[in-house]
């Protein structure tokens, strides 16, 4: 049974993680009510970022801002390091898979983001029809 589009905003981070990142676009845009925001932030890798343009350009849904907020997530990382680590360092299993989740100075993932490989971006978009 088809749903009125009745939703006025949707947020989505970790699409990463997602197996249709397409799919999921084109349901956001179907629950999204006319008017309404869809709000996006996750990191790829500089090379994939064009096939996630691809999967976000859906109809109904038109891109009003986009920015690179890798710098403002590289200061958050920064920040929480030593919380992290002092959480992490009381785990004695997975503690090496942790740290690098985390994203802690020095892991692959911290310096992929500092030196530009890996970009974090944010994105709004606004329900069009």
């Amino acid at each position: 049974m088809p749903m009125d589009p009745s939703i006025s905003s949707s947020i989505s981070r970790s699409s990463h993680c997602y197996a249709d990142v397409g799919a999921f676009a084109r349901e956001v845009s179907r629950v999204l009510a006319p008017g309404g925001w869809f709000t996006f932030a996750d990191m790829r890798s500089k090379n994939a970022l064009a096939e996630l343009d691809r999967h976000l350009e859906v109809p109904g849904l038109h891109l009003e801002t986009e920015r690179n907020i890798s710098s403002e997530v590289v200061a958050a990382l920064d920040h929480a390091d030593k919380r992290k680590r002092d959480r992490i360092g009381k785990v004695w299993l997975m503690r090496r898979f942790m740290t690098e989740f985390s994203g802690a100075k020095g892991t692959v993932l911290y310096k992929s983001l500092v030196g530009g490989n890996v970009v974090y971006v944010a994105r709004r978009y606004r329900k069009t029809e």
